[in-house]
This record gives structure tokens, C-alpha cells and sequence, in this order.
């Protein structure tokens, strides 16, 4: 934190273990008295959708503090927006909060004057703005001391849920004087502003390095490593130009799919690593975690994966999603475990399936159907480029040791981005508790 933020001149006890200290002439209260509202959440009942009408939000609308209505649920119409309660119908300035299910505690606030309903998982907090300013009330409840307060007060069950009246009573501190307030909630628009736009130039450095990963893959399996080889057209759209001495053979004719699903439930199943498309990050290759079928709960079939075979998801091709198991396990149904007969080295094909040509043509053949999905057939019938089993050994050593230095920056520059995270959550933190004083850093707007 920088040097020149110095604390207050004097504090006293808060009282409560959520927070040590607070500067003499601040206020703890509880959440409910520092309000204009009762805090309400929306209907607990799907409404009726139409194709046009007042937009309905869910807690998925709410991304990077702001709410993203083009992730709306639908739209209902006026008559039964209306039919909500007051309260529960949101307005320029209120708070809202996601209150169940993975995104708990995430928040945004109300940018716009044009009318919208929400749905139950989120609750709408509306600042008592004679005592406490909106954008006050916004940062103060991203701080730590109340999203530590939050999830503390979880509702025992299977997802992270608070009550509404334990969100009543969480417990905020506040300046007495709104002009104290606008001076704290100015200065963290405007620095988490400036630490926002770096972690979004950090953000773009790690997608083009990804785009350099995958299109440095694409070149190798399709150009080879010699670029002073001869080459041919291949006759295959996707591949273009490869080398002359290349072969090409379709996927039926070196690969297979398996067939047939076990029962993740059976005790022979039930603690082997069952692989969905969550654990595999995009474009790389890799497993980011691992979980047993017994600790997803898994009950539908699932595939059998041998040691060595390629697991790649059919769903939402985009994504990239492709990885080679080194164990016997399961994957997800709506995976291929694709096992790799002759002709072609399974690392060679995952390189090949991982290269952006490959992605890009997947993609166009699964934009026939509603929901974007390789077809089994189309997979089959799919034209692969097929070097000399040694050259093939030679293309995956050297992208290996390539992608291996794009992965180390890619890793250095997410450590940066943790770092920035973190001091962007310490920051808010000092600021809203009064742990550092800001007051005389600048001017600026809050409302």
C-alpha cells in the first residue's frame, strides 16, 4: 500500500472480532439500520417469459461489479414487474447481492434509470442515503471484514447460501460525515480504476500468448518444423498447404471413439478420476483438477478411459478442450474418449485437435445444430495430416519445449494479476474500515 496513506489520528474498539479498530468518530451498525428498505430478494417462482418486456435478472447477470443484462434470463411483462413488490423492483443506486449458490457475496450496483426485475438468489440493498452513501455501501461490502462476515454465516447445506436475516445483521462501519464517505468511495473508483485497466492489459497479454500457443501448434502439425520442405495442397480446406512427403487419412481410419457407458455409481467406478469439461484448461492440453466420480456425485453413464487416450470435449468446440489421460479413468458424457489405433502418435493428434485450424473448423461444422457440438460423424469423416511416425515424434518434442516457455510467461503474468488482486482487496479493505485515511487524496464524484 503506498507510504503516503497514513492511518487516522486516533481509533476506539469496535467490539466485534470482524473488525479491531475504527477510526473515533466512524459507526459499527448493523446492516438493517444503516438502510432505507427492508433488504428483500426478488420472486422464489420462474415467472412466465415473453418475447419482449421488462428484463429479468439472475445472479449469472452479475459480472465484474457491474450487471451484464445481456445475461438476462428473459423478459416479463409490465403487469407483473409491477406486481412485485416495491421494494424488490430495483432502482438507480441500490446494491445488489448474490446470496446463494457459487457466486455468494459477488455485487453490483445500479447503473441505470430503466426498469428490470430480479430473481430470488439476489437481494437488493438500498442505501438510507442521508446517513450512508450508495458507492460507500458498495465498497464497504466487497471489504473483507463483511465478505469474511458472509461467509461465515453460510446456510449449512450443499451450496453456500445466507439467510436474509443473517444479512440483515452483518456488521458495517461507516464515517458519520458523507463527505468523509464521497472522499473514500472517490478515491477506490479511481484506484481501483487504475489497477482494473492494468489487470485487463495483463488479461489481453495472457490471450495473446494463447493465440500464439495455439496458432505456433497449428503451424507445426500442418507445416512441419522444415520450412524450406516442398509442399502440396492438400485438398483439405482446413490443412491448406503441407508438406509434400505428408500423408492424409480420415479419423475413422486411425482412431475410434468408444462406445458404451458404465455406471459411475458401482463400486468399480465409483473412486476413479471422473474427467468433465471443467477440469481441462482451454488450448493447453492439461488437467487443472481432479475429482473422483464418488465426490461429483456422479449418477448418469459415463465413458471408460484407458491409460493414453485422448479425452476431448464435443461440447462448445470454441473452448478447446482436449487432454491425454495418464491413468484409467471416466470422463463426462458429453466427451469423446478417443483412442488412437496406428498412423498416428496420440500426442501428435492431441497437438493437431489442440492447433487453432483444427478449433476453427470444428467450430464451423457444430454451428448447425442450436447447441454448438461436434458431431460423432463429422469427427470420423474429419481429414488429419499424417507425417512419418518420426517426424511426428520430432513436431510434439519441439512444441513441447515451445509451448513450454509461452506456458512460463503465461504463469509469470497471472502471478501478477493475483498479486494486483490482491492489493486491489487490501485496498478497499484499509479504505472503507478506516484503517488508512484517504481524505485528502484528490477530489472526485460519489453519489
Amino acid at each position: 500500500m503506498s507510504t503516503r496513506l497514513k492511518p487516522y489520528p486516533s481509533y476506539k474498539d469496535s467490539g466485534l472480532r470482524w473488525l479491531e479498530r475504527m477510526p473515533e468518530d466512524w459507526q459499527g451498525l448493523p446492516l438493517k439500520r444503516w438502510v432505507a428498505t427492508k433488504i428483500t430478494d426478488g420472486p422464489h417462482t420462474t415467472p412466465e417469459f415473453q418475447p419482449e418486456g421488462v428484463e429479468f435478472i439472475s445472479a449469472e447477470a452479475v459480472q465484474n461489479s457491474r450487471i451484464d443484462f445481456d445475461l438476462r434470463r428473459g423478459f416479463i411483462s409490465q403487469a407483473l414487474h409491477e406486481g412485485y413488490c416495491e421494494k424488490c423492483r430495483p432502482v438507480r443506486n441500490d446494491v445488489l447481492l448474490c446470496k446463494s449458490g457459487a457466486t455468494t457475496g459477488k455485487l453490483a450496483i445500479v447503473e441505470t434509470d430503466a426498469e428490470f426485475s430480479i430473481w430470488s438468489p439476489l437481494a437488493v440493498i438500498r442505501a438510507d442515503a442521508s446517513r450512508l452513501l450508495p458507492r460507500f455501501l458498495f465498497w464497504s461490502l466487497q471489504s473483507d471484514y463483511i465478505q469474511n462476515q458472509i461467509r461465515m454465516t453460510w446456510s449449512a447445506g450443499t451450496q453456500p447460501n445466507i439467510a436474509m436475516s443473517a444479512l440483515e445483521v452483518l456488521f458495517l462501519s461507516a464515517a458519520t460525515h458523507l463527505d468523509e464517505q464521497r472522499a473514500i468511495a472517490s478515491f477506490l473508483d479511481r484506484e481501483t480504476g487504475k489497477i482494473d485497466a492494468l489487470v485487463a492489459k495483463k488479461e489481453r497479454l495472457i490471450e495473446l500468448l494463447q493465440e500464439k500457443r495455439t496458432a505456433l501448434i497449428s503451424h507445426a502439425v500442418t507445416q512441419g518444423l522444415n520450412p524450406n520442405a516442398p509442399t502440396r495442397d492438400s485438398g483439405i480446406p482446413w490443412l491448406g498447404r503441407i508438406p509434400e512427403h505428408w500423408g492424409t487419412k480420415r479419423f475413422k481410419f486411425f482412431a475410434s471413439v468408444r462406445n458404451g457407458q458404465v455406471d459411475p455409481e458401482d463400486q468399480s467406478f465409483e473412486e476413479m478420476v471422473l474427467v468433465a469439461p471443467n477440469h481441462i484448461e482451454s488450448g493447453t492440453g492439461r488437467l487443472l483438477s481432479t475429482e473422483s466420480a464418488k465426490e461429483q456425485g456422479a449418477i448418469s453413464g459415463k465413458y471408460f478411459v484407458e491409460a493414453g487416450e485422448i479425452i476431448y470435449s464435443k461440447i462448445r468446440p470454441a473452448l478447446n478442450k482436449a487432454v491425454i489421460s495418464r491413468a484409467a479413468c471416466l470422463c463426462s458424457a458429453d466427451m469423446y474418449p478417443i483412442r488412437v489405433s496406428c498412423h498416428l502418435e496420440p500426442r501428435f493428434l492431441l497437438m493437431c485437435i489442440l492447433g487453432d485450424r483444427f478449433v476453427k473448423h470444428m467450430v464451423d461444422e457444430s454451428m448447425r445444430v442450436a447447441m454448438p457440438k461436434v458431431n460423432r460423424d463429422d469427427l470420423y469423416n474429419c481429414w488429419f495430416p499424417v507425417p512419418p511416425l518420426n517426424e511426428q515424434r520430432s513436431i510434439v518434442s519441439t512444441l513441447d519445449a515451445e509451448t513450454a516457455k509461452l506456458d512460463a510467461l503465461t504463469a509469470k503474468v497471472r502471478t501478477a494479476i493475483g498479486r494486483l488482486q490482491e492489493y486491489r482487496t487490501a485496498l478497499i479493505s484499509a479504505a472503507v474500515t478506516g484503517q488508512i485515511d484517504v481524505r485528502q487524496c484528490g477530489a472526485g464524484v460519489a453519489a
